[in-house]
């Protein structure tokens, strides 16, 4: 069966790129034949300076001004700061792209390529990232709830998508065009909670939980595909993994490298906008990032992957929330018995070595079942076929 996957792309964050990795890969292991299909998304557009669509007059003064803030940021860092950096970093990235995630030759997707696509495919699957979001709708652009295939029996399949916007926000227009796109699918599910009850309640329909796909990859297949950075540590470290501005994962590092002794601190901000001090080690590609998560004695992150690739690679790590990530972290986290790996008030941060008590033989066990699990549903979703009508 030939299967086109729709997730995010070429937005230069470690843990989408990993996430489609593992998905294609899965799908291959289930003896499909996979491929990506070209997604265009205008933040990618917006944020890595290829074309700026955003339109700003839409939004009220306050955001506005931050927008606008944040993209003079941007290009001075761009322009001023570490612009050789930049190109490196990303040059890192499209390598692991173009020799580990090819594109379907069809082109992005538009009404014009739409026809082909359908024709192209045996079964659609979408996910696995925060990708679906009302704004998209409103905006035309609602391709990552497969709108673009045609009714036909093909399985339309939703594995592990996360919702973007919090459920308690939205109006019910908006409710009523989500439901309407869902209803579509043949199979659906989440990698959070929350979002499997309200697919459920907007749609009556059963919603799976299911595991992130970067945890269906066993920890042998990632080491495939892990390559040394340049600036390798040549000693024994605590990865500092931060996504955005966040001062207590290094502060935090720091304790646990103090706890640890002799242990240096080596950090990767990966904010969105890629800016001079989140740049400081460059060429820091996806593989780099699993060599340097694998090889680390301690890890520190707020990233949803950063702790899934500490429980893959079975590293003693805390880990905090990012915005939009803290209902999918708790989730996994809950059900491997490591919701304790979340600090708050009460934590005794200072006494790093405490995370040498995590029974990781015990942890895989219960990710094996969730493994087992997760991929029967994928190779069951992918046999339905199921007739849908779209609103």
């Amino acid at each position: 069966m030939r299967v086109g996957i729709t997730t995010l792309l070429f937005n230069y964050n470690y843990g989408s790129a990993l996430q489609a990795y593992a998905l294609k890969q899965t799908l291959h292991r289930l003896g499909n034949d996979a491929e990506l299909i070209d997604q265009h998304d205008w933040s990618n557009e917006r944020w890595y300076n290829r074309k700026v669509v955003f339109d700003y007059s839409t939004q009220p003064p306050r955001l506005r001004r931050s927008h606008l803030l944040r993209r003079l940021r941007f290009i001075i860092s761009r322009a001023l700061l570490n612009r050789k950096s930049a190109r490196r970093n990303m040059r890192a990235f499209e390598t692991f792209y173009s020799t580990r995630l090819p594109i379907a030759p069809l082109g992005r997707i538009t009404p014009r390529t739409a026809r082909t696509i359908n024709q192209r495919y045996d079964a659609f699957v979408c996910g696995s990232d925060v990708i679906w979001m009302y704004r998209g709708i409103e905006r035309g652009r609602d391709d990552f709830f497969l709108s673009f295939t045609d009714d036909t029996d093909k399985p339309r399949v939703a594995y592990a998508p996360s919702f973007y916007d919090d459920p308690s926000t939205l109006s019910a227009a908006a409710k009523g065009a989500i439901r309407s796109r869902l209803q579509r699918f043949s199979a659906l599910s989440c990698r959070e909670d929350v979002g499997c009850s309200f697919v459920r309640s907007l749609t009556n329909e059963p919603c799976e939980w299911v595991l992130d796909p970067t945890l269906l990859l066993s920890e042998d297949e990632w080491h495939d595909v892990m390559i040394p950075p340049d600036d390798a540590p040549r000693r024994e470290y605590v990865l500092a993994y931060t996504l955005g501005n966040h001062s207590w994962v290094n502060d935090l590092a720091c304790i646990a490298a103090t706890a640890l002794g002799n242990t240096s601190v080596y950090r990767i901000n990966t904010d969105e906008f890629l800016t001079y001090s989140a740049l400081r080690h460059s060429s820091l590609g996806p593989s780099e990032f699993l060599w340097l998560a694998g090889h680390a004695k301690f890890i520190v992150t707020n990233s949803y992957h950063g702790a899934l690739f500490s429980v893959i690679f079975r590293k003693p790590f805390w880990t905090g929330s990012f915005p939009h990530a803290s209902h999918r972290l708790v989730s996994v986290l809950r059900r491997l018995d490591l919701q304790n790996r979340i600090p708050d008030a009460d934590t005794p941060f200072a006494d790093a070595t405490t995370q040498s008590t995590i029974d990781y033989d015990r942890v895989h066990t219960k990710l094996g079942t969730l493994r087992t699990a997760s991929l029967d549903y994928l190779s069951k979703a992918l046999r339905v076929k199921t007739a849908a009508t779209y609103d």
